[in-house]
């Protein structure tokens, strides 16, 4: 077992930023919408970022609460 000071730092909201070229079709795109979705379910503070904006996956991201930032 954690000890209990190690075990509340494991369960804090982190603040997550995830990167892809574009949200578009491809495996990468589709794990970083994946996994967005999962961590923003668990609790985090979830952004994703892309090069360009729009593709497939943006709506999803979008739906799922996730803020999308275009650098």
């Amino acid at each position: 077992f954690l000890p209990l000071a190690r075990a509340e730092r494991i369960l804090e909201v982190s603040r997550i930023l995830l990167m892809v070229q574009q949200f578009a079709q491809g495996g990468s795109e589709r794990q970083c919408t994946q996994a967005a979705i999962a961590l923003r379910r668990a609790g985090h503070d979830v952004h994703a970022g892309a090069m360009r904006p729009g593709g497939m996956r943006a709506p999803d991201l979008e739906a799922a609460g996730i803020p999308l930032e275009i650098f």
